[in-house]
């Protein structure tokens, strides 16, 4: 299943060249404490308010989905792709790296500079060699 997550393009450099998603809030009760991303191909609520979406971060997830609610309380179960119909999905913190596969990613190359436009070639280049797990 092919995920994607939408961030800046600062903001996806970064994640790949860390191998890393901070989420934008560390404790694992906040809703934003994980990986937020849309189950490609399904519909939802694009006119919710997403910042930095000049980027799209592609992730191939092998792992179990649930559909939830959007209310549904936090923490959620790791290694589970909550999927809150029509809002948006999550990969929750402490979510095994092996589950959290980059197959892709995109930018508005208008929005880079020289030197961002040489490391997203690079990481283009990379990801052909080998997959970028990412931990959470």
């Amino acid at each position: 299943m092919r995920l994607v997550h939408y961030c800046s393009s600062d903001a996806l450099l970064e994640i790949l060249k860390s191998r890393r998603f901070i989420a934008a809030y560390p404790s694992p009760l906040a809703g934003d404490s994980g990986i937020n991303c849309f189950i490609v191909g399904r519909e939802y609520n694009f006119t919710q308010e997403i910042n930095g979406r000049d980027a799209s971060l592609y992730i191939e997830w092998s792992g179990k989905v649930l559909d939830v609610s959007k209310d549904e309380k936090f923490p959620l179960a790791p290694n589970v792709l909550h999927n809150q119909e029509r809002w948006r999905a999550i990969i929750p913190k402490g979510t095994d790296t092996n589950l959290i596969k980059v197959v892709d990613f995109e930018v508005k190359r208008d929005e880079l500079n020289v030197i961002s436009k040489l490391k997203y070639l690079w990481f283009k280049y990379k990801l052909k060699r080998e997959p970028i797990y990412l931990d959470l």
